[in-house]
């Protein structure tokens, strides 16, 4: 293991099967698993045994793309990414959001619900909490996938309840007016 000053590791082994090589990997940074949210891994690259020609090419190929995702989970672990407030779950039901940024989230206290959201696209984000379809799928494919997963839904006697996005909840309460103060004439 190589470790700097300032926590990064990257972990150095032989390549398997191929004896004049190495492997080379970013270890993640000691932080909460949400300041990973988001952070694009550096993945890991295979070295030749020359000392000289690894240190370039770790130097080019890795550590730019390890600095970025150190970079990033730094950032996260001080300004966490926000959250979407997640719909309501209601027993024996599958609530659906539309989010104002065109995301449909999803959730459900149904265990067998999550195959058939499965089943049309959605992908479970832990960080959301959350089932979610892009908004890159465009609105008339999130509502065919909807739609189908409703279907499947249906077949196994799970409803769908399909709304708005809830509103955000602030981090912080909004900052209260000052209260009237009551003045009154010298003398009175």
């Amino acid at each position: 293991m190589l470790t700097r000053p300032d926590g990064a590791r990257l972990l150095l082994f032989d390549r398997p099967l191929r004896p004049r090589q190495f492997m080379v990997a970013a270890l993640e940074p000691d932080a909460h698993h949400e300041a990973f949210h988001g952070v694009a891994e550096p993945g890991g690259i295979s070295v030749p045994v020359d000392p000289a020609r690894a240190a370039v090419q770790v130097a080019r190929r890795l550590l730019p793309r390890y600095e970025a995702a150190l970079r990033q989970v730094r950032h996260n672990t001080a300004h966490p990414p926000p959250r979407r407030s997640a719909p309501p779950v209601i027993t024996g039901m599958v609530s659906i959001a539309w989010y104002p940024d065109g995301v449909v989230g999803a959730v459900t206290g149904v265990r067998d619900a999550t195959s058939a959201l499965y089943g049309a696209g959605f992908q479970f984000h832990p960080y959301q909490r959350m089932f979610l379809l892009p908004a890159s799928l465009g609105d008339r494919e999130q509502i065919a996938r909807i739609d189908m997963a409703a279907q499947h839904l249906a077949r196994i006697g799970v409803g769908v309840t399909v709304r708005p996005a809830p509103a955000a909840t602030p981090a912080t309460p909004a900052p209260r007016p000052p209260l009237p103060t009551a003045v009154s004439a010298p003398g009175r």
